[in-house]
């Protein structure tokens, strides 16, 4: 069956990968050595499809089957077979029973609201330390743009109130190249094409303060780009697939994922919870390596060679100057080659001697949304547009879809339609930082606490309630240190309804966000 098929069609790059891993993985191991002619049994088929449901969730299979369907479809039109096989029958039997299978092969469907799109940057911002991340997710999710639209987005393309996607970058195969969006879906005002993506205020000062912080360097590829607004910290873009590993799936789950044996190199880890320091607020400073998860109601802190004692006071050597290398406090110790460095023994010395000792306030992460992907970032996009009651018309010109039926003929974008828009998005922000203010008056993100700052004020000056740490409607949090063998109780305050009170949760407890493990739980 392996015929001249596939090098005669037309296909974007990432079709043309994906249609070569069906035919290599699927498709080829089970019909590969048959002439197509002999392709004629639905049943045979249908079997084929039964044994990939056994290893491919349904969005592979389905692929898979409607490839085949395409090829046999084909060679049905030129004579060679004499019916297709893989073409799917006119759907029987009773409805309730097809619609309850379609709602189980189609999966629970995943969005984001927006405190949890500001949750999940917010955390990938403290997970790498920059607030790049922090602008980058936040223009994702409220922007509705793919993966490869983000990642092209250059200086050029920011006008102020609004935001062409022109390009998409296409990392597939080495080097990355910059290429048309998908389906032609050019958001650039041209009449022919949709509409730039209009900014609320809030977004277009976001990205003027993050073009005004950014120091632009080139990309050290031949894309054929420049000025990107979002590059790696070396410089160069983002792969999907490392960045999902770390840091978007510690951010949405609260669990930093399983590592793989590498013979050997390494036997492999399991899963871990993200551990934090409360010390500094929610949601905590990220440490590293993580505990284990907890094992039962007594488990204990792990002993072993390499692996940091948490639950024992901890010395802030950043409080005092290093008198080695001249470090002002708040900064780290450099090395003789100026690069960063641990604190220097003597200034950890010196901490010690002025009482710049404390317990770690111990918590570990409650998942946002163990399922979201940054792709689920353009449906959240869509049904917030639903919500604030956008029209259908510019819903899709803003996701860069055509408008199907006779809507898309006669429904049109107004300017005081865009304008409306901006006005919603921005009180919708607006309505998401004073959630977020609610459960946390800072944030270590730089730019988020700014944001948080001024609204605080603005609350304030309205007489608006502020949830306060000391608050009644916040639990305390407990955290298990050990001092000349008798444990130690460090609380902090957090909302009743994001932390989890069972016996049996993560022996150094939860907090905001945080999450608590049940005995055994991965």
């Amino acid at each position: 069956m392996q015929t001249r098929w596939l090098p005669a069609q037309s296909l974007e790059d990432g079709s043309l990968i994906a249609y070569n891993g069906h035919l290599r993985n699927r498709i080829y191991p089970a019909f590969g050595d048959r002439p197509v002619n002999t392709l004629y049994d639905r049943e045979e088929v249908q079997a084929w499809e039964n044994h990939l449901k056994r290893r491919y969730a349904y969005n592979t299979i389905n692929n898979a089957r409607n490839l085949l369907a395409t090829i046999l479809g084909d060679a049905y039109d030129a004579g060679l077979v004499d019916v297709n096989a893989a073409s799917r029958r006119r759907l029987r039997g009773k409805v309730v029973e097809r619609r309850a299978l379609a709602v189980q092969d189609s999966g629970p469907s995943v969005w984001a609201t927006p405190l949890q799109a500001l949750l999940v940057a917010e955390r990938c911002a403290v997970l790498t330390g920059r607030d790049d991340d922090f602008v980058m997710w936040t223009v994702c999710a409220w922007c509705g743009l793919r993966w490869g639209e983000l990642m092209a987005l250059q200086r050029e393309h920011y006008r102020g109130d609004a935001l062409v996607v022109e390009v998409q970058l296409d990392p597939q195969d080495k080097p990355s190249r910059l290429r048309p969006p998908k389906e032609g879906s050019y958001r650039n005002d041209h009449p022919k094409y949709f509409g730039a993506v209009d900014l609320p205020p809030f977004l277009a000062q976001m990205i003027t303060r993050h073009m005004v912080n950014t120091r632009f360097v080139p990309c050290g590829c031949s894309c054929g780009g420049r000025d990107f607004l979002f590059l790696n910290p070396k410089g160069g873009h983002r792969l999907h697939r490392s960045y999902t590993e770390f840091p978007w799936e510690q951010a949405v789950s609260g669990m930093i994922p399983a590592r793989r044996p590498r013979p050997g190199r390494s036997s492999g880890a399991p899963p871990r919870p993200v551990l934090v320091d409360m010390a500094a607020g929610w949601p905590g400073t990220p440490l590293r390596p993580a505990w284990p998860c907890a094992s039962g109601p007594d488990w204990s802190p792990p002993r072993i060679r390499g692996m940091a004692r948490y639950d024992q006071p901890v010395v802030d050597a950043l409080a005092v100057p290093c008198l080695y290398c001249d470090a002002q406090p708040r900064s780290r110790c450099s090395s003789a080659r100026r690069t960063r460095s641990i604190p220097h023994e003597s200034r950890a010395a010196d901490a010690r001697a002025v009482g710049h000792v404390r317990d770690l306030e111990l918590a570990s992460w409650l998942p946002i949304n163990g399922d979201l992907t940054p792709h689920k970032f353009r449906h959240s996009q869509r049904v917030w547009l639903d919500e604030i009651g956008t029209s259908n018309v510019l819903a899709h010109d803003r996701l860069g879809h055509s408008m199907p039926g006779i809507g898309g003929t006669y429904a049109h974008v107004s300017p005081s339609m865009r304008q409306q828009l901006r006005e919603r998005l921005q009180a919708l922000w607006e309505a998401t930082l004073d959630q977020r203010l609610a459960l946390w008056p800072t944030s270590p993100v730089a730019i988020l606490n700014e944001l948080l700052a001024a609204r605080r004020r603005g609350i304030r000056a309205d007489r608006l309630p502020i949830v306060s740490r000391s608050s009644p409607d916040r639990l305390p949090i407990v955290s298990r240190s050990t001092e000349h063998g008798k444990p130690a109780f460090v609380t902090t305050a957090v909302p009743d309804d994001l932390v989890d009170p069972s016996p049996a949760s993560f022996s150094t407890s939860a907090a905001i966000g945080l999450r608590g493990r049940e005995a055994g739980e991965p």
